[in-house]
């Protein structure tokens, strides 16, 4: 017997200093799970109400939960945590409601353009190392630094490959 959930992919955001947030609406309730790309902590909200916490570098992790007397989980499958490249299901039991995958969006950009915050760094370092800029310089740059890479890190991403099942089936 096939499932009657209606489960849509609400948004997504993802970002290294805001982690990622990937939220679903399932039969009218929010499912929000969210994952740390700096110390591995993932957490599954349903409703706003945390369910599910733990702290996984694994590829693979499965968070459960019961709603309305089913279970569910969230699995997410990391291909490449660095180039923010994962998968995500919402199921029910063995059904899969929710596919999504989430990857970097950067085609034809070459390695300078996709990464310039580590060219800046290290431009910036070889620089104080040789003594041609001051400790205070270093460390406003360095904050500037800082500033752009967490601006540029978020507007890399965008999904792709989404399928829900958006049709109740009986």
């Amino acid at each position: 017997m096939k499932s009657t959930d209606n489960g849509e992919i609400h948004s997504v955001e993802i970002s290294l200093h805001k982690g990622g947030n990937f939220i679903y609406i399932l039969n009218g309730i929010k499912i929000k799970f969210w994952i740390s790309l700096y110390n591995g902590i993932e957490k599954l909200y349903v409703d706003d109400i945390l369910v599910s916490k733990k702290w996984s570098f694994k590829k693979n992790s499965e968070h459960p939960f019961t709603l309305n007397g089913f279970d569910y989980k969230v699995s997410i499958f990391t291909l490449h945590r660095a180039k923010y490249h994962f998968k995500i299901f919402l199921m029910k039991g063995d059904e899969v409601i929710i596919e999504q995958e989430v990857k970097e969006f950067t085609p034809g950009k070459g390695l300078f353009k996709k990464y310039p915050e580590y060219f800046m760094g290290a431009i910036i370092g070889v620089a104080y190392g040789a003594n041609l800029i001051s400790l205070e310089l270093t460390l406003l740059l360095a904050i500037i630094g800082i500033y752009l890479f967490l601006y540029w890190s978020t507007s890399r991403i965008e999904p792709i490959n989404q399928t829900s099942n958006s049709t109740a089936i009986s």
